[in-house]
């Protein structure tokens, strides 16, 4: 199992894949890297192991008594991933206008 941090480096990092995502204009500012980025950093913050925050924030409540389940932390956290996500579209969709 690889996590997403983990395997968005890999596959930044592939040259193979590297290549796949380049434009052949030599433009070296890849959206696609950056969607990859913003889904698996971002997007790993609507599981409970899925970022390292989520991990520490889960054993602090079971060591002060409380249990969060699967069910609550997704109900909580989904509003947030939808905006993070939606923020870093946003950013994307700027930084491209800018680009070109």
């Amino acid at each position: 199992m690889v996590s997403n941090i983990d395997g968005a480096a890999t596959l930044i990092g592939d040259p193979t894949i590297a290549a796949s995502f380049c434009s052949a204009s030599g433009f070296q500012f890849s959206p696609l890297w950056w969607a990859l980025a913003f889904g698996a950093d971002l997007g790993g913050n609507g599981t409970l192991i899925g970022s390292s925050a989520g991990v520490v924030t889960v054993a602090l409540s079971v060591k002060f008594g409380h249990h969060i389940s699967f069910t609550r932390w997704k109900r909580i956290c989904f509003p947030f991933i939808v905006i993070t996500l939606a923020i870093g579209t946003i950013v994307l969709y700027g930084f491209l206008m800018l680009m070109h």
